[in-house]
């Protein structure tokens, strides 16, 4: 039973860790969504995020 015991406590502290990799990662990422707008024959990407009410 120690056994099991000592292997569940290592898997909830890798799993805290990757946790916390993880959240760190989404911080990293810019905020928004990307939207394509048409230019003549042509799609382009766009960032797109909010600033209180304005849309930018």
């Amino acid at each position: 039973m120690a056994v099991l015991k000592e292997m569940l406590k290592e898997e909830k502290e890798r799993l805290l860790k990757m946790k916390k990799f993880y959240e760190d990662k989404i911080i990293e990422l810019p905020k928004g969504s990307i939207t394509f707008k048409q230019r003549g024959a042509k799609k382009y990407p766009y960032l797109v995020y909010r600033e209180g009410k304005k849309v930018t």
